[in-house]
């Protein structure tokens, strides 16, 4: 199973994995690499996420040979996050139009031994593209986005809310949840959103691996 965010749909996946910029699959925190404070950093990472980000989360839960599988969608993230000291989001910041500057999916997968207290990590880039062909214009209230998809131009308009000046709310009919992205600007005053799926293997007592795959969108300002 495959969900997808909004920003998703800005972005023409063609794979190359080349020539992508060092923004593309920067600009994040991650725990640190050490067995002592690893944990600790995770769970920090994890209360970055409000509670209303956290209604748009969809997860599933599997248990096999003692082994446990946990999958979540529509997260703001997994257990790294878009770097907090990049410039918070104001409304008199975010209006305007942006084009889409380069966008993608990569995954940080960390793996951790318990009993030799091991860890690595591994950066895979899925798909990158940076042919420009998306954009969207924010208003005050509403964000609309253009892309286009097998060689034809969608229109799609969402209601949507700044939270912490570090996230976007889009917001959905009455009843059903919302969608959420991380989002950042630059000091280069590029705009970053993000949406995390993540991917809990874990075997107590012996081993935990923790995947997030991020789809991340690039935006430049054009006006």
């Amino acid at each position: 199973m495959k969900k997808l965010s909004i920003i998703s749909l800005l972005l023409i996946i063609g794979f190359s994995g080349l020539g992508q910029s060092n923004t593309f699959n920067n600009n994040l925190t991650l725990p640190r690499l050490d067995t002592t404070f690893w944990s600790n950093d995770v769970s920090n990472i994890f209360t970055f996420r409000p509670n209303k980000t956290e209604e748009c989360l969809t997860c599933f839960t599997s248990n096999e040979d003692s082994i446990i599988n946990k999958t979540c969608f529509n997260s703001t993230s997994g257990h790294v996050k878009l770097d907090t000291v990049l410039e918070k989001i104001t409304l008199s910041k975010l209006i305007g139009e942006w084009k889409l500057y380069e966008g993608g999916v990569f995954e940080i997968s960390d793996s951790i031994n318990n009993s030799s207290r091991s860890a690595h990590r591994n950066k895979i880039i899925h798909s990158y593209t940076d042919n420009e062909t998306g954009k969207i214009t924010f208003t005050e209230n509403t964000l609309q986005i253009e892309s286009m998809i097998k060689k034809k131009l969608k229109k799609k308009k969402r209601k949507y809310e700044i939270i912490d000046g570090k996230h976007l709310y889009f917001k959905k009919p009455l009843g059903q949840h919302g969608n959420s992205s991380s989002i950042g600007i630059t000091k280069e005053g590029l705009l970053i959103m993000d949406n995390s799926n993540y991917v809990i293997i874990k075997k107590y007592g012996y081993y935990v691996v923790f995947k997030t795959i991020i789809t991340r969108s690039i935006f430049q300002k054009l006006k």
